[in-house]
């Protein structure tokens, strides 16, 4: 008590008391405890005074017991205290000057609150500032997405009223996209650009973000708003600012927009993985607008088109060149598929169609079997249409021919099986009717293209006589006096080539004799 001995030298007597009745640590510290307790009572909820605090660090030397000891006894009588002191060094703008975060420092020795404890009181308040400014945020996010009809439905449930605001242009979720291959510098959302902005100046400038090098980027923010937002909103909204800030044509917002991008993300929560995520969603929503006009205007993507987007969109960016390779590759396989479609309702499809398709396919490094998406009959469509020029081409041996039929097998994806029966049919079906064209070319006086379709009766012939589960011989639907006179007058032709014709084979196939 005032006016007393020094604890100092009370303790050691009491000490001396104490050894004599051998009480357990445990029951002495509860009494300490207590004793304590009653010496904090008197001046809990205020800020102590020098005096007052050399006196109850006298009590806690004196009863033995350490500041970890007192803890819980500090933070329920002064916290409240120290918090609003937090909140009083904040003010009205919201942002704690060197002299206000000193006395902080000050009042929490004063009070007796660790530096661990100190901050939660100071994340806290922070947390209650970052919850209000996000009503802002979110109003000026909803201007910047929401339709005006919407917009007033919304805020008339809260009480207000939309009115003119010149910044609630209804615009009902651009999300700042020009689906135009230009950037061009209108801002949408720049209300929310500033709301944003506000935030991350607010977070910065009371030094909340943990800028010590240890810190991972994940962890520097140990005070974040996404529980107050769901996660779609949340990713849009940072959507918008991030694509503002790149897109801007504003050097000033520009500059101050992305030096507060990854701030805005982490204070909202997100990863620095999810931010780029949702960066890459931005930028393929825009390239995939730039690539359907592009294809609209010249019906594929050129040159210029594949070097904006391979090139300059990564770069622009800053994401990975992955990402618009996949989305131009996308691109070409839709229009390839659309090129195949067309193709097969064409009422003839050439050799050199399919050759063409093929060549684009492989320029894009697609597959057309599994790329394309082709049902099996498409696939077998595009397979006769192909090996039909090769079992016509004259220049080929037999083995090259079977080569090409395999690797054009392969290439359509068609079982071993599928493509003999596909082969059969159309040899036997093009044989006949390379048949009746020559007899009546023939019958019609023009001997020369009744010769050239014998011809091709012809190698269809020789390619089948190879093939053991080929079976050229047939109903042929032309008379056997007909076929007789058609092979006469073929085996008397110059055919060609330097070599004449395979009269044994021909006579096997068509049934009759050259004589």
């Amino acid at each position: 008590e005032s006016g007393g001995p020094p604890l100092s030298l009370l303790k050691v007597a009491v000490q001396v008391e104490m050894k004599k009745f051998a009480l357990p640590r445990e029951t002495v510290q509860e009494a300490a405890m207590e004793v304590y307790r009653a010496r904090l009572e008197p001046v809990s909820a205020r800020v102590l005074k020098a005096g007052q605090k050399e006196d109850l660090d006298a009590a806690l030397n004196f009863l033995g017991l350490a500041a970890k000891d007192v803890r819980m006894l500090h933070l329920k009588a002064f916290g409240k205290v120290y918090e609003e002191s937090v909140r009083e060094a904040m003010g009205r703008s919201g942002i704690m000057n060197p002299d206000g975060r000193e006395a902080l420092v000050q009042l929490r020795e004063r009070l007796g609150i660790s530096e661990e404890d100190s901050q939660k009181f100071f994340y806290g308040v922070v947390d209650e500032r970052l919850k209000d400014m996000m009503e802002d945020v979110r109003e000026s996010y909803e201007e910047a997405t929401y339709t005006k009809d919407a917009l007033k439905e919304v805020w008339k449930k809260r009480g207000k009223d939309v009115g003119d605001d010149p910044m609630a242009d209804g615009t009902g979720g651009s999300m700042g996209i020009l689906e135009t291959p230009q950037l061009e510098g209108s801002v949408r959302g720049f209300k929310l650009m500033t709301s944003l902005c506000t935030v991350a100046d607010f977070y910065l400038k009371n030094k909340v973000l943990k800028e010590d090098k240890s810190v991972k980027p994940d962890d520097a923010y140990p005070v974040a708003v996404g529980k107050y937002i769901d996660e779609k909103t949340k990713e849009e909204m940072y959507g918008i600012f991030a694509w503002n800030a790149v897109t801007s044509q504003d050097a000033a917002y520009r500059d101050q927009w992305k030096a507060a991008q990854p701030h805005v993300g982490g204070i909202m929560g997100m990863s620095q993985d999810t931010m780029q995520k949702v960066m890459v969603r931005m930028v393929s929503r825009w390239a995939n607008g730039f690539i359907k006009q592009k294809i609209q205007e010249k019906g594929k993507l050129g040159e210029e088109e594949i070097s904006t987007l391979t090139n300059w969109v990564p770069t622009f960016f800053g994401i990975g060149a992955d990402v618009t390779k996949d989305m131009v590759q996308s691109a070409n396989k839709g229009v390839l598929q659309s090129k195949v479609l067309r193709l097969l309702n064409q009422p003839k499809v050439l050799p050199a169609d399919v050759q063409n398709l093929r060549e684009e396919v492989d320029q894009w490094k697609l597959d057309i079997q599994k790329d394309l998406e082709l049902t099996r009959p498409q696939l077998r469509s595009l397979f006769r249409v192909e090996v039909t020029a090769t079992l016509e081409d004259s220049q080929l041996s037999h083995s090259d021919k079977q080569d090409a039929v395999a690797n054009s097998k392969a290439s359509f994806g068609l079982a071993a099986e599928e493509a003999a029966s596909e082969l059969r049919e159309l040899v036997q079906a093009r044989a006949r009717g390379y048949l009746v064209n020559a007899v009546g070319d023939l019958m019609q006086g023009n001997e020369e293209q009744a010769m050239h379709e014998m011809r091709r009766l012809e190698l269809l012939a020789e390619f089948a006589e190879g093939s053991e589960e080929m079976k050229l011989k047939q109903e042929w639907d032309v008379a056997p006096a007909l076929r007789a006179n058609l092979l006469k007058v073929y085996v008397a032709s110059p055919i060609g080539e330097g070599k004449g014709a395979n009269v044994e084979l021909l006579e096997s196939i068509l049934g009759v004799s050259a004589k």
